[in-house]
């Protein structure tokens, strides 16, 4: 009878993190020129990726806070048209739906329609719905809107709607063109068109209670300002008829603070100051009289030449009731508000490319999804070509006791590190050329609304997407990795 022979297999000893990870840096380090062309593959990803986000939000937020600044600027002209112009039903529709968020502006409206608050809520959020849905009527192209609701546009499209008929037809129509995306959907659209002229009579109830109080207002102004319009007349009030022009604004339900009727006041002097040195500057004898002084051939437009009243040479051709700080305010005034026209034409494109709150648009979410597509194939390509290159040395450290789970483990981490690394690479490269990108378009205004939380976020989310898309495509390398036995990894040349 042959002797048995006793077989010890002891447990077998991982090793800890931190020889596991210096084991990976000296593998990246021996194969630099593979590490380094996953790192690139994940920093060029993560490059755009923080490029589109970056831009967006340098966008918005300059976009955010240049519209204050415009709205601002026009509070005089907006509040005497709200004051003393009768809107027309659309834009009564837009002005509501524009207080649907701001519960302060809903009380107003309700003060001025002498309406309770419920009900002018109610209206406020179908204003919205109604607005929301023509935007969308006409942001289709017109050969769908022909197949949707045949010539009929704006809120003939509603009230043609409003039929069951028709309704049973849309669905039908709009069912194959999956690009469109109906704002709350088809049924919220479809409930809304039911119910539509019940809206619209509302809607006409409000214009007409909104008039009403208008014409009210007017008579009373038209009593206080004696025959002067009013834009002169609130330009030239002192503090206690500035008072109670407010006053009675108020008594008619508008909401009017002491600071926006002092800057109302302060606008429109500056208006009329620039009307009257636009008529001085326009006549023959100061445009002669300003090429002698400033002795030039080229003619200057009116905005050139208030742009340099604040030169001391302007005083000649002025006259001597144009002191130096009015002049002085007139250029700095003008070259402000060309400054915001400019950032406003600058804008105009770019905003329409982005969602609300500056997330990524449709059209970039497409690109961005094939660029990591394209940074996961380029790296397991990489991860695949690595483990070819050391299949001795996989074989070898399963000879010596290493699992498949370590093993595994180790060549994740390694990805995991030059996600990180090529992850931190990305994030700069993207973020230096948004900013250097958006600063020769912007200028200062880049840096007076710089989003800095924004920011420290989108990094954060861009060096975390570097990191997972590398783990992620180094799966499949890893596993084929653990999985090989040592005998056929030995065999390899």
């Amino acid at each position: 009878m042959s002797k048995r022979r006793t077989i010890d297999v002891k447990k077998q000893v991982n090793l800890s993190v931190k020889r596991t990870f210096h084991l990976c840096l000296r593998g990246i380090s021996h194969r630099l020129l593979r590490s380094v062309l996953t790192l690139a593959v994940v920093g060029l990803a993560v490059a755009f990726f923080m490029f589109l986000l970056s831009e967006n939000a340098f966008v918005f937020r300059v976009a955010d806070g240049t519209g204050r600044e415009i709205r601002q600027q026009r509070l005089a002209t907006r509040t005497l048209n709200n004051l003393y112009n009768m809107p027309s039903s659309m834009v009564m529709a837009r002005r509501l739906a524009q207080a649907v968020n701001d519960p302060a502006a809903v009380a107003e409206f309700a003060a001025v329609l002498d309406w309770p608050p419920e009900r002018t809520a109610e209206l406020v959020t179908d204003a919205a719905t109604e607005v929301s849905y023509l935007d969308f009527f006409g942001s289709i192209r017109l050969g769908n809107m022909v197949i949707l609701a045949g010539n009929r546009r704006g809120r003939e499209v509603l009230q043609y709607l409003e039929k069951p008929a028709a309704q049973a037809e849309f669905r039908e129509n709009i069912r194959p063109m999956l690009n469109l995306r109906v704002p709350g959907g088809i049924d919220s659209l479809l409930s809304f068109a039911g119910r539509y002229s019940v809206y619209y009579q509302e809607l006409s109830l409000a214009l007409e209670a909104w008039g009403a109080r208008l014409a009210s207002l007017q008579g009373y102004t038209d009593a206080m300002r004696a025959d002067m319009p009013v834009e002169q007349y609130l330009a030239e009030a002192d503090e206690p008829q500035l008072a109670r022009w407010r006053a009675l604004v108020q008594e008619h339900g508008f909401r009017l603070e002491h600071e926006d009727a002092v800057l109302i006041r302060e606008q429109l002097a500056a208006a009329r100051l620039r009307q009257r040195a636009v008529n001085e500057l326009n006549t023959i004898e100061s445009q002669d009289l300003w090429r002698r002084t400033f002795r030039e051939r080229r003619r200057l437009s009116t905005e050139e030449r208030l742009l340099r009243l604040d030169d001391e040479r302007a005083a000649q051709v002025l006259p001597d009731e144009f002191t130096a700080e009015q002049r002085q305010l007139l250029a700095s005034r003008e070259a402000y508000n060309q400054r915001l026209a400019a950032l406003e034409r600058n804008l105009t494109g770019k905003v329409d490319n982005i969602d609300e709150a500056g997330t990524l648009s449709g059209r970039q979410l497409f690109l961005l999804f094939i660029s990591f597509l394209v940074c996961m194939v380029g790296i397991t390509n990489a991860m695949l070509m690595s483990i070819t290159e050391r299949f001795r040395e996989i074989a070898t450290m399963k000879c010596l006791g290493a699992t498949d789970r370590y093993i595994l483990v180790q060549f994740m981490m390694e990805a995991a590190l030059q996600g990180i690394a090529g992850g931190l690479l990305g994030m700069l490269a993207g973020f230096v050329i948004a900013a250097f990108k958006n600063a020769l378009s912007f200028g200062g205004y880049l840096f007076a609304y710089w989003p800095g939380s924004g920011l420290m976020l989108i990094a954060f989310f861009s060096l975390s997407t570097g990191v997972v898309l590398a783990v992620l495509a180094s799966i499949y390398p890893a596993w084929a990795a653990s999985r090989m036995a040592p005998m056929d990894a030995m065999r390899v040349e």
